[in-house]
């Protein structure tokens, strides 16, 4: 069971890095579906998986996750079901006691930068206020849900998050080649 918060980010956040990135590609299935819920994980180097993330009492804040190890041969077999994709590089993130996942998008989605908070229950979640290098809190919102997004085009996605959030891309070029 994951609680968590997930915000926009006004910029990279260098100062709170706490470890290395990891480069990851996500590939979310069934292509036809508006959400998917199955997604392709590949991490650098050589770790594959397929995750099953289901909201708790349709509470996004609240997920169940179910992860499966896949081998290459596994993961390629599976890869071509679906041109939904996600890249991003994904980064240990330390702010005033807490550990977060910094994400920064690349391909399509790049100029997006989220970070998600997990909580161990939900008192902490609620406690947890938005960090300063944040605009706005989009737990709820289905467009930066993996499913969702994997699905948006750059224009699109940028059109949703300026029109409810007056988010526009950050630039991201320098830390994504780093």
């Amino acid at each position: 069971m994951e609680f968590e918060k997930t915000y926009l980010c006004l910029e990279v956040p260098t100062r709170y890095i706490s470890g290395e990135p990891t480069r990851m590609i996500d590939v979310y299935i069934p292509e036809v579906s508006s959400h998917p819920k199955l997604r392709l994980r590949q991490k650098e180097g050589d770790t594959y998986e397929i995750t099953k993330k289901t909201p708790v009492d349709n509470d996004p804040s609240q997920q169940l996750e179910e992860t499966i190890g896949l081998t290459k041969e596994e993961f390629d077999a599976l890869l071509g079901a679906s041109t939904r994709r996600i890249e991003k590089l994904r980064v240990p993130l330390a702010y005033e006691g807490f550990e977060g996942e910094l994400d920064v998008f690349g391909g399509e989605h790049i100029g997006l930068v989220l970070v998600d908070f997990e909580f161990a229950n939900t008192d902490d979640q609620e406690k947890f206020g938005q960090p300063s290098f944040c605009s706005a809190d989009v737990t709820l919102e289905d467009a930066i849900a993996g499913g969702v997004l994997s699905g948006l085009k750059h224009e699109e996605l940028f059109a949703i998050l300026r029109d409810k959030y007056g988010y526009e891309p950050v630039d991201v070029a320098s830390f994504n080649e780093s």
